[in-house]
């Protein structure tokens, strides 16, 4: 069963949390779009240089080669962050 994002236009909850997983900004799957999938969305908009609204829409899709190059980049230690 698919459970829909209410905040998303096509991509389903599962959808959404494989791209964040797959890109590590999240390690387990939650059942609802909770606490650990918002931070993950704000992370990968953190990454992609948007606003932080947590709230995933598909248009962020297209910036999945984005936040792919940064999350490596600072996992090879080629960027410092903050965090």
């Amino acid at each position: 069963m698919d459970i829909k994002n209410p905040y998303s236009q096509g991509m389903t909850l599962k959808q959404v949390q494989d791209l964040m997983i797959q890109l590590t900004l999240m390690l387990t799957y939650e059942s609802i779009y909770g606490p650990k999938t918002k931070k993950a969305v704000m992370d990968y908009q953190r990454y992609a240089g948007l606003p932080l609204t947590g709230v995933w829409v598909d248009s962020l899709y297209d910036y999945r080669f984005v936040v792919d190059a940064r999350v490596t980049a600072i996992r090879n230690g080629d960027i410092v962050t903050g965090k």
